[in-house]
């Protein structure tokens, strides 16, 4: 895989979550949820391209034959899950530092159980990618 399609689907998304500061976020609450899906899928199609930029042909010795495919898999859920974390982080960072000289803004975290789902939501994505592969 090429760096093409993971750039498209990362704009796509930022293209999305600006639509969803300019209004959709305020207007369904669930909106959150599928941002978090197809930031997740856009996470891990960008370690899918990595892998292969750097980890295709490496040939794995072990007895274990699925072993670069279970390494392929934990490749792109841990990717995804450092993205997911960063961006929490800067979520955090936003509402506490931000947030309080803004007017008419609401919380990027309205609790942990939000950050929680955003979680499911990253990993579900990557989960999703993962399981597209059949030859690693």
């Amino acid at each position: 895989m090429r760096f093409r399609l993971p750039i498209t689907v990362i704009g796509l998304v930022l293209g999305f979550h600006a639509l969803g500061m300019w209004k959709l976020y305020g207007f369904w609450h669930w909106y959150d949820m599928p941002m978090h899906f197809l930031g997740g899928v856009a996470m891990a199609l960008l370690a899918w391209a990595t892998w292969d930029m750097f980890v295709r042909d490496i040939k794995f010795t072990v007895r274990y034959p699925a072993a670069k495919r279970v390494a392929f898999m934990l490749w792109l859920v841990g990717f995804t899950a450092i993205i997911g974390i960063g961006w929490e982080w800067f979520e955090f960072g936003f509402d506490r530092f931000v947030l309080p000289t803004l007017q008419g803004w609401a919380p990027a975290q309205a609790s942990i159980t939000d950050t929680m789902a955003d979680f499911f939501f990253d990993l579900s994505g990557a989960g999703a990618v993962s399981l597209l592969r059949r030859k690693v």
